[in-house]
């Protein structure tokens, strides 16, 4: 396999007779990093230096400030600047980013900020992290599997986004997993099993998309389950007898989809119940 030095040198760029590689590196570095990467059209070589960990590496040592001078330095209740281009970034920059700058979050709340990109693979690198909260985010895109190895997650809200695609069924691996949020977005496919063995969980909120197939038997074993809300997808076929064995549940939204049949009985002894056929 050629080298890094060996593809950059035969490349057609304008510094190939004039510049060491190590010097067109240390010289590019210094360019802002939301700017640097529209250089990677000059050449293939330009592309394969320009997005390189070592590059990513040194592009943002050179710019990005401690987490600590930003904001609190485990909890970001708004994003920097920095935060907003790493979600527009290649792969290198955001492990580099992910790595250096976020690894030690425990909560990110980015409520309503104008990212407009896709989830990025390596959130999953945030092994501390136990809130994420980015409804109103314009996210896009499928939501990468990969996310849901974040094991000490408590909170996931991703509602109100332009997510689609299904629900990984890696979900059931968020096993602290206590409140999920991903209504109003355009998510498809049927209602994961594995959600059913997330035995913390006390919210599950998907109303507002295009789920089908039906409730599974299996929602009756999250019995610490409290607020159900599922309206206003493609749902079908009869409600699950079982779901009466969510005794802690106190809300519950089906309206909006196509079950039949009766309400099971025990569905009716909850206190506050949004149901319509």
């Amino acid at each position: 396999m050629a080298s890094t030095k060996d593809v950059f040198s035969a490349s057609q760029n304008p510094f190939e007779h004039l510049l060491p590689l190590e010097l067109t590196r240390d010289m590019f570095s210094w360019i802002h990093p939301n700017r640097v990467l529209y250089f990677r059209r000059l050449s293939k070589g330009f592309d394969l230096l320009l997005t390189t960990a070592q590059f990513a590496r040194l592009n943002l040592d050179r710019f990005v400030p401690p987490r600590a001078n930003l904001d609190n330095n485990t909890h970001s209740r708004e994003p920097a600047e920095f935060d907003i281009l790493y979600f527009h970034w290649p792969e290198k920059y955001q492990t580099v980013y992910s790595n250096t700058n976020m690894k030690d979050l425990t909560e990110i709340h980015w409520t309503q900020s104008n990212i407009l990109a896709p989830l990025p693979k390596n959130l999953s690198c945030l092994q501390t992290l136990t809130h994420l909260s980015l409804r109103y985010c314009g996210l896009q895109g499928n939501i990468p599997k990969e996310i849901m190895n974040m094991s000490q997650l408590e909170h996931l809200d991703l509602d109100n986004n332009f997510l689609d695609g299904a629900i990984p069924e890696e979900i059931g691996n968020l096993v602290n997993l206590r409140s999920l949020a991903m209504g109003d977005n355009n998510l498809t496919g049927k209602l994961p099993m594995q959600l059913c063995k997330l035995e913390n969980l006390q919210e599950l909120c998907l109303s507002n998309n295009s789920l089908s197939g039906s409730l599974p038997e299996q929602i009756g074993d999250l019995l610490a389950l409290k607020e159900l809300y599922l309206s206003y997808n493609n749902l079908s076929g009869c409600i699950p007898y079982e779901i009466g064995k969510c005794r802690k549940l106190e809300k519950l939204y089906l309206n909006g989809n196509s079950f039949i049949g009766e309400i099971p009985p025990p569905i009716i002894q909850i206190i506050f119940m949004g149901y319509t056929f």
